[in-house]
């Protein structure tokens, strides 16, 4: 009936804006945490976070040296993965290794012992579908926040090197014809 249809209707909008209310209130309480430079992500190959505070776990933490070494070495994320795989060396969540693991830890620079916060945020509370953080949201950085597994100077070298690697593919790649 169109009671039953308005009255729904009603349910509707105020479940819709208590999900709202959650969702702010949740952002406000992450916000707060990032602001006080505690870490939001709980696994971190190397860390696990014990309180506020990340605290090395000895033999993943040499995974990650490995694999920076490795990638310092010369070789890249595919073959990296292969060895760590043929190793027995597994990652955070006990999964084999693949590319874009390795991709992803050569590229985080917590193993510095600094955290960069909200790198990702959340635009809507319907859908929650993550976003990168390109200036729409204040990042937070936080220096010297844990020990760090890898020194800055060659975390910076690998930063370096996949920007020249990257470089060099696409210079290699062929360009794309028209016809």
């Amino acid at each position: 009936s169109a009671v039953g249809e308005l009255m729904l209707t009603i349910l509707a909008s105020f479940a819709q804006e208590e999900s709202r209310s959650v969702s702010e209130n949740m952002k406000w309480r992450i916000r707060k945490n990032f602001e006080a430079g505690i870490p939001w992500n709980s696994k971190l190959l190397g860390y696990r976070l014990v309180g506020d505070r990340y605290e090395i776990v000895p033999d993943e933490a040499e995974t990650v040296k490995r694999i920076y070494d490795l990638f310092l070495s010369g070789m890249g994320p595919l073959k990296i993965s292969k060895i760590l795989n043929d190793e027995g060396r597994l990652t955070s969540e006990n999964y084999s290794w693949r590319p874009n693991g390795v991709s992803a830890v050569l590229r985080n620079d917590a193993y510095t012992g600094n955290l960069t916060l909200q790198k990702t945020f959340r635009p809507d509370y319907i859908c929650k579908t993550p976003r990168k953080n390109d200036g729409e949201c204040a990042m937070y950085k936080v220096g010297e926040s844990h020990d760090a597994i890898i020194p800055q100077i060659t975390f910076d070298a690998v930063q370096t090197e996949i920007a020249r690697r990257a470089g060099e593919w696409e210079h290699a790649a062929p360009k794309a014809s028209i016809f």
